[in-house]
């Protein structure tokens, strides 16, 4: 008996080597497993990409601090009923700045005082008393007990805000 399908004729003596061969070649392409090699290249690059980038912020972050500039931090600031203020900051930055303005709100008006002398903190300075800025605010709006928030720019462009208490 033969089978015909379209042009094919098979007969069935042939049909079990005909199976046979199909079963090999199906074994033979499920046995190649795995990812080509270009793609795991391509993996490889993309994960060190990423670790670089990641160690690249962390390096960033850590040495930042050492960067050129100011660094001015703020030690402490007494304001008395007078209007008398008194700062206290240190520079570990490598260049010196200075105060540019001190501005506050009294009363619920703004008051800015822009100190006449020049004030230079020094680069790489500990902590020294700089000031005090004689009458920076007005004495009639300033009431012993008061908690004042004021905001200190720096000619650097940095602004510090302190809140001080004060004094007699």
């Amino acid at each position: 008996m033969t089978l015909s399908a379209g042009a094919l004729a098979y007969t069935p003596s042939l049909l079990p080597y005909i199976e046979m061969s199909q079963t090999r070649y199906l074994r033979k392409s499920k046995s190649r497993k795995g990812i080509s090699p270009v793609i795991a290249t391509v993996i490889l690059v993309a994960v060190a990409v990423v670790i670089a980038a990641a160690l690249a912020g962390f390096a960033g972050s850590l040495f930042g601090s050492y960067s050129n500039g100011a660094q001015i931090k703020l030690q402490s600031a007494t304001l008395n009923a007078a209007g008398d203020i008194a700062l206290q900051m240190s520079n570990s930055g490598n260049a010196a700045d200075q105060v540019a303005s001190i501005s506050t709100t009294l009363g619920g008006a703004p008051v800015n005082f822009i100190p006449g002398a020049v004030t230079i903190i020094p680069a790489n300075s500990q902590v020294g008393p700089y000031g005090p800025f004689l009458a920076a605010f007005p004495a009639a709006n300033l009431v012993d007990g008061q908690q004042v928030t004021m905001q200190i720019h720096m000619q650097s462009g940095q602004v510090i805000t302190q809140t001080v208490t004060v004094t007699p």
